[in-house]
């Protein structure tokens, strides 16, 4: 009974492979060396197998000043001297290396990670990008349409790209900025809203972008700042479906708007969604032509029906 574990199987089999593919590969490369130097000194093939080289390869050790006296004849007689010879198994050596690393490097990346290939020319995995990467975003000075993202090396500003279609009007854009903590989201937008010529819509989960641009945007116009949480401690901006429903169309517009803007239910959500845009059509239209009125009063009659 054979007490060798299972888990040493597969090591004696690699190695046995590694033992097998070295020998192949040393009488095949011996077998090539030979072939060679004849070609070169007789202009013809040796004429023998590997197996010859392989036999050949295990005398060459007591051969080195001469290795042709390692072959059998007729092959002996076939082979050049010893500085044709060497040179020779130089060549084979360095073409078998090439090919082993080529071929090791075909059957890596066969196995490379799916976020390390490159799909229609493009690299999916992420990195760092390099000044190079950025150069259609690089520029000297602010531009008009062109938004500041943070400031680079030598001066430079990083923005976004250039509008290609300069004739056209009514193309809008947005910029959103996402990464870590502490990466410099923030100081980098400063700079941007800052450089802003024109109008400019800016969120953020912080009041830090607010203190920090509201002097230089209130030099260049209006500000408002829409905060209902009252998080930043400044008068908000106020908005009111009343201001559309002063005519039926309006009203019924700002009522679907409202009614839709719920969750969705499973069944007739459609025909109580129906009901409710046009109860609260009539509601805000009353509301929007009633002196001293507003969605406060809308508000309750809703919740009391009154």
């Amino acid at each position: 009974m054979s007490t060798q574990s299972n888990s040493d199987r597969p090591i004696e089999t690699f190695l046995a492979g590694v033992v097998i593919t070295v020998i192949v590969v040393a009488a095949g490369g011996n077998w090539l060396v030979g072939n060679l130097a004849s070609l070169l000194a007789r202009r013809q093939l040796l004429g023998v197998g590997p197996g010859e080289a392989l036999v050949a390869l295990r005398n060459m050790p007591d051969h080195w000043g001469d290795p042709r006296r390692a072959w059998s004849e007729p092959a002996a007689s076939m082979l050049p001297g010893p500085v044709l010879y060497w040179i020779s198994t130089i060549f084979v050596v360095v073409v078998l290396l090439v090919v082993g690393v080529a071929l090791l490097l075909r059957m890596g990346r066969r196995h490379e990670p799916v976020d390390q290939r490159r799909r229609v020319g493009v690299e999916t995995q992420a990195r760092l990008a390099k000044t190079s990467d950025l150069r259609r975003l690089l520029t000297r000075h602010p531009r008009p349409g062109r938004f500041v993202l943070a400031r680079w090396s030598g001066g430079r500003l990083l923005s976004t790209e250039a509008d290609l279609y300069r004739g056209r009007r009514g193309v809008r854009g947005a910029v959103g900025v996402f990464g870590p903590s502490q990466s410099g989201k923030t100081t980098g937008l400063i700079a941007g809203v800052d450089a802003w010529s024109g109008p400019a819509i800016v969120s953020s989960v912080k009041t830090d972008l607010l203190r920090a641009t509201l002097a230089r945007r209130s030099e260049v116009g209006e500000v408002k700042v829409f905060d209902p949480a009252g998080i930043s401690g400044m008068a908000t901006a106020t908005w009111t479906p009343l201001r559309a429903a002063g005519r039926l169309t309006g009203a019924v517009a700002a009522a679907q708007m409202l009614a839709r803007s719920g969750a969705r239910g499973e069944t007739n959500h459609q025909f109580w969604q129906g009901q409710a845009e046009q109860l609260l059509a009539g509601m805000l239209w009353t509301a929007a032509n009633t002196k001293g009125h507003s969605m406060r009063n809308v508000v309750k009659w809703v919740l009391e029906l009154d």
